[in-house]
């Protein structure tokens, strides 16, 4: 879904990659709950443990995002027109 969506072959440390972060957790609150995907967010941040302080940090903040924007869904999941990728501002 990221890379037809952005159309790009690299999703490393770009909106494609942001996108990937937020969706992912965005779908594992959805599927399960907010702490089941912060906790398996974390779990892959952990998976390398020698990456920049701020890749870590900003992919973080993007399974945040997705988090934060479940209960926008929920209340909205009826209007086709609230999606991730206008929440996101892409």
């Amino acid at each position: 879904m990221t890379k037809h969506e952005y159309s790009c072959s690299n999703t490393h440390n770009n909106e494609a990659d942001a996108f990937k972060h937020a969706y992912m957790s965005w779908f594992l609150s959805y599927w399960k709950d907010d702490l089941t995907a912060k906790q398996l967010g974390d779990m892959h941040e952990d998976e390398t443990p020698n990456a920049p302080a701020y890749e870590r940090n900003m992919d973080l903040w993007n399974n945040a995002i997705g988090r934060e924007f479940m209960p926008v869904y929920k209340r909205n999941k009826h209007n086709r027109s609230v999606d991730l990728k206008f929440n996101l501002n892409f």
